[in-house]
Order: structure tokens, then C-alpha cells, then sequence
């Protein structure tokens, strides 16, 4: 089993574009796009408890691990998706432990392309997120002060303005009769 490679010119090619025409922190996309592909595994496998790892080497190569608590070959409340048999955990290696933890290498073409959907309107959710707190840092400091823009829009009831970094709403309650 291998991982996804992210080595694909076009893939890093695009992320280091948005990355730079939103300004989001490279590493930030990372933890999201781990935590993305974290829960929809946990969701995939229906085991929001199950223990994964994702790793993701150099920004270039993705995997996923399961892991397993290694437990007696008569435990009574076993759980596939949380828990491995000694007998089948030291097949893999023999000088494993009950208690231990053991990954298991995740193979994504079992994970589905539904899911993987998911994974994507998750990690658009979260830089949409990032992006709202990182404009609202940006002017929350600068309320009632005198900022310029460009008029983009004119309606009956607002002006929309171009502040470089997001729009603007100006309410026409709250412009003089002289400014348009």
C-alpha cells in the first residue's frame, strides 16, 4: 500500500497559488487538509473513536495509519475498528505486547471518492473560516477610521467598496447626501 503522492506539479503548483492569492499559511492548509482527511476516515469506518494518524512527509507524500490497541485473543468487548488480537498483531511483529499500539497503513482507494468529496467541502469550510477571522483581525482595529476603497457596485440601498483585501458595504443611511 502506498499513499497519495502530492509530488503532482499541477496539485502544488495550485495549493502555493492559493496559498498566496488568499495569504493563508502553507502549514495551516496542511493541518487542515490532516484534519479533513482525519474525520473522514473516523467517518468512513463509523468510529469517530478509532485512533488515525495522518502524515503527510515533505509536503509531498500523504498517508494514512490506523492504530490499533493490541488486546488478549479472548477480550470480550472486542472492536475491529479500535482494537487487534495479540495472535494477529505479532504476525506483523512478533514483539508486540498486549497494550501496545500497532498502524496499520490505510490503502485510500478504499475510502471511496464520496468520502474523499467530503474531505474537500470539510477543508473549503475551514480556509472560508480562516479567511473570515483573518480579514476580521485585519479592520476590526481600524473601526470608525477613514479607510479608502473603490466603488465597485451603486444600489437603492448600498455601495459596495473594493478595500483590496474584501468588500465593503457602505449603507446609504450612513453616507452624506453628497457622496454619490
Amino acid at each position: 500500500m502506498s499513499g497519495i503522492n502530492l509530488k503532482s506539479k499541477s496539485f502544488l503548483d495550485g495549493l502555493r497559488l492559493y496559498e498566496e492569492d488568499h495569504k493563508i499559511d502553507p502549514e495551516f492548509v496542511i493541518e487542515v487538509l490532516k484534519e479533513a482527511i482525519l474525520k473522514t476516515y473516523q467517518k468512513h469506518i463509523d468510529a469517530p473513536d478509532a485512533k488515525v494518524r495522518v502524515d503527510i512527509s515533505n509536503g509531498r507524500e500523504m498517508k494514512i495509519y490506523h492504530i490499533l490497541s493490541v488486546v488478549p485473543d479472548d477480550f470480550d468487548t472486542y472492536d475491529e475498528t479500535l482494537d487487534i488480537f495479540l495472535s494477529d498483531a505479532q504476525r506483523i511483529n512478533p514483539n508486540i505486547k498486549v497494550g501496545d499500539e500497532i498502524e496499520k497503513e490505510v490503502d485510500f482507494a478504499e475510502i471511496g471518492r464520496s468520502s474523499i468529496n467530503v474531505t474537500k467541502q470539510m477543508l473549503k469550510q475551514k480556509i472560508k473560516e480562516y479567511e473570515k477571522q483573518r480579514v476580521f483581525d485585519e479592520y476590526k482595529d481600524k473601526e470608525f477610521e477613514l479607510v479608502s476603497g473603490i466603488v465597485k457596485t451603486v444600489d437603492e440601498k448600498y455601495v459596495l467598496v473594493d478595500l483590496k483585501t474584501t468588500i465593503g458595504i457602505l449603507f446609504k443611511n450612513e453616507m452624506l447626501p453628497t457622496d454619490i
